[in-house]
């Protein structure tokens, strides 16, 4: 069969990515043939790369992920206002002869939330790190309502510069024992795994803060359990990873390219059962 559509998902590395998977399962179901694959690109070659794919008659799409989420906004022809706001990109289209860059991260996390009844309105929120991958997801955050939410990082000028982007949409604070008494009703760990350290005296929290209500959500994911899935069972048994936002997000970027909203559930059904319990 003839192959109609490039895509691929590019970063370095890219060898553990499972895009390739998520994306060619959803196009399996929705009979679209395609050629996704994964592109690890050095820094030195990404626009170079970035022009060639994009030029080719085939392309459709390119989802994006680390390092190159802010390199390649600013390749991009055209940005949406989400992707402006955060400045980074993870999903690539055409748009008559455009190259257009949006975010679909915080669709994802906010999907996620929805298939685990998770519903922010009215809600406290606290966020562990204040770098590109919560940044992108705060604009569907606040958009869902919450009540508070209050970033904790290690560097609190960093946390500040946040702060300041988002206070014409939202009164984020920054973490301080002062401002904050009761418990949160959702705890995010934004930073990277690497970044994790419970013994660290950025998780140091009192208890007081967290209940067995409270729910910990890992941005995160993989096929075994996360540092701080584990970490977080200390306090509830309501702790997911970051493996339904993935899925969520790759729909979106799926549906921007086919305007077709793919079937989710055997996806998610399929990573669950790949997980290493």
């Amino acid at each position: 069969m003839k192959v109609l559509h490039k895509l691929g998902v590019l970063g370095n590395p890219t060898e553990h990515s499972l895009s390739p998977f998520i994306h060619n399962r959803f196009a399996r179901e929705a009979k679209i043939n395609f050629d996704y694959r994964p592109y690890t690109v050095s820094e030195s070659d990404l626009e170079l790369f970035f022009k060639d794919f994009c030029k080719d008659d085939k392309f459709l799409g390119l989802n994006v992920t680390l390092p190159y989420k802010k390199e390649v906004f600013h390749l991009c022809q055209k940005t949406t206002d989400k992707s402006k706001l955060i400045s980074a990109v993870n999903t690539l289209f055409k748009q008559e002869r455009f190259v257009v860059g949006e975010s679909t991260d915080g669709f994802g996390l906010i999907s996620d939330f929805k298939l685990k009844n998770i519903f922010l309105r009215d809600k406290k929120i606290l966020i562990f790190g204040a770098g590109g991958a919560v940044q992108s997801i705060l604009p569907d955050l606040i958009n869902s309502n919450p009540s508070k939410i209050i970033i904790n990082n290690r560097t609190q000028e960093n946390a500040q510069k946040v702060v300041k982007k988002f206070n014409n949409l939202f009164d984020i604070q920054v973490f301080d024992t002062e401002n904050f008494e009761n418990s949160f009703d959702l705890v995010i760990h934004g930073a990277s795994v690497s970044h994790f350290d419970a013994q660290n005296d950025y998780f140091q929290i009192n208890a007081k803060y967290f209940s067995e209500e409270t729910i910990f959500y890992d941005l995160n994911y993989s096929l075994n359990d996360t540092d701080f899935c584990r970490w977080a069972r200390l306090f509830s048994e309501n702790v997911y990873d970051g493996m339904g936002m993935l899925v969520c997000q790759a729909a979106e970027s799926f549906k921007i390219w086919f305007d077709l909203y793919p079937n989710i559930t055997n996806v998610i059904n399929d990573l669950e059962g790949m997980r290493n319990v």
